[in-house]
This record gives structure tokens, sequence and C-alpha cells, in this order.
């Protein structure tokens, strides 16, 4: 369930060329529509500087080991705190004029 206050920060992510131009094109012009709809930043592409180096990557070659996952956490660091501040103003302002910030989210 989602709250209509919950922020996402889409973050872009190729997907394998082995399912065709068409679809690839498709798959990627998800990210920067769901970007402009829901109005937050764009996380540019998850895996820049990670995906396709053997170092940043467990052997499977797909997902990133810790040294990967460091560099992923800075890719998407600036995005999560704007939405950070974001939540905190709009915490502080829902308090100020005793707004219901409505049922808690579900989930894990």
């Amino acid at each position: 369930m989602r709250r209509p206050s919950d922020r996402r920060a889409p973050a872009r992510h190729a997907h394998p060329t082995n399912y065709g131009p068409d679809y690839a094109e498709a798959f990627a012009a998800i990210y920067p529509r769901l970007s402009r709809e829901e109005g937050v930043a764009l996380v540019p592409f998850l895996l820049e500087g990670v995906a396709g180096r053997i170092e940043m990557n467990l052997p499977d070659g797909i997902h990133p080991n810790a040294k990967g996952h460091g560099i992923v956490a800075a890719a998407v660091a600036p995005a999560v705190e704007r939405l950070l501040r974001g939540r905190v103003a709009r915490n502080r302002y829902d308090a100020a004029v005793g707004a219901d910030p409505g049922p808690p989210a579900e989930g894990p």
C-alpha cells in the first residue's frame, strides 16, 4: 500500500539486449517517465561504474559485490538525501498545521 506522502526516486537500470531493441527502448523509457510523473529525481544508471567490471561484481558477473555496493550507494545517496529532506520538511509542516499523516504504510 502506498500513501500519498510516499516518495520514490527511480533508478535507471539497463535491461539485457537479448529481448530485442524495441523491448530495451520501451524498458529504458519507463524511468524518465516515472521521474516526470512523480516529480522526483532520477538516478541516471543504478550500476554506473559497476556494470561490466569484474572487480565490482560477484562471480555471477551480474550482481555487485561489497565494493560494487559502495559505488551504488554513492550513486543513489544524493537522490535519497533529497527525498529525506523533503520528508522532514513535510512532516514539520504537517505537525505545524495538525495534518493527519494517514494510515501507516503496510509491508515489512
